[in-house]
């Protein structure tokens, strides 16, 4: 399945709580092939924070070779990422505050970036705009190095996505600076 992008993510259902009765919404973690619209497995688990456990659950039972696994923050684990590269795939994690060095050692790896005395580092940016609904965005991704990486096994670099969206509402604009950083193998 070389090629194939599997994304992975968790979801409480809505509507599925009844607080009344005693039951709470069923939470559940879900692989899903983007590229077909399939889903390719999920689990259950009872909390959202027993997401961790139900990824590394759910790995295993995924044909990994050759894919890109996606997983939002929360699934930003090292353990994760060997499963990944241990099933023969690639991955791509998101990186918040939940893993607090390695998001500190991002931000500060690309806010470094072109400063005057920082050493030419391999870096790509792509940048698109978008206008509409009253507001105009402009995304841009920046890739670059392994910097602050230790303990993430076969990664190759980081990518740092950010949006700066200008909302225009009666002659006012603001600014909402807005950073992700991933880890990309």
């Amino acid at each position: 399945m070389g090629g194939l992008v599997i994304a992975i993510n968790g979801k409480s259902l809505r509507g599925a709580a009844r607080p009344a009765c005693g039951l709470r919404a069923l939470h559940q973690v879900s692989a899903y092939a983007a590229g077909y619209g399939l889903t390719l497995g999920q689990l259950a688990c009872q909390e959202k924070s027993n997401e961790i456990t139900a990824i590394g659950e759910l790995l295993p039972t995924l044909a990994l070779e050759g894919a890109v696994v996606t997983i939002d923050a929360i699934g930003c684990q090292s353990a994760m990422a060997e499963q990944i590269v241990g099933g023969g795939g690639d991955y791509v994690l998101a990186v918040k505050d939940n893993q607090p060095h390695l998001a500190h050692a991002l931000r500060d790896f690309f806010g470094t970036l072109g400063a005057p005395g920082d050493p030419v580092r391999q870096t790509c940016v792509h940048e698109t705009l978008d206008k509409g609904h009253g507001r105009i965005e402009t995304r841009r991704c920046t890739g670059g190095g392994r910097s602050g990486l230790a303990g993430y096994p076969g990664a190759q670099g980081t990518l740092d996505q950010g949006t700066l969206e200008e909302d225009h509402f009666g002659g006012l604009y603001r600014l909402q600076p807005r950073d992700r950083q991933q880890d990309r193998d």
